[in-house]
């Protein structure tokens, strides 16, 4: 008895693709379960997330000298520079 090679594809090739949509379809439902998950429950799914709000915190003004002595000899170069100006409302 000849095995045939063509005969014994014809029989392994559907199996083959049966298993990749198998595969295919669980990948998917594995994919939308861990996505589904990262939503928060009982809120609006549509709205975009926000970043966390920067805490405000409120500070005595005082006058007062800032010490910095520098020990060397050279000139000095700042690497940043700020400048801080003051915000009213109300």
């Amino acid at each position: 008895m000849k095995l045939s090679i063509s005969r014994f594809c014809q029989y392994k090739r559907p199996r083959f693709w049966i298993g990749v949509l198998v595969l295919g379809v669980l990948a998917a439902l594995v994919f939308k379960f861990y996505a589904g998950s990262s939503s928060p429950s009982g809120g609006n799914a549509a709205s975009p997330r926000r970043a966390p709000l920067a805490p405000v915190r409120v500070a005595p003004v005082i006058t007062t000298d800032f010490p910095v002595w520098l020990i060397g000899l050279g000139t000095v170069t700042p690497v940043y520079t700020v400048t801080v100006r003051s915000m009213v409302d109300g």
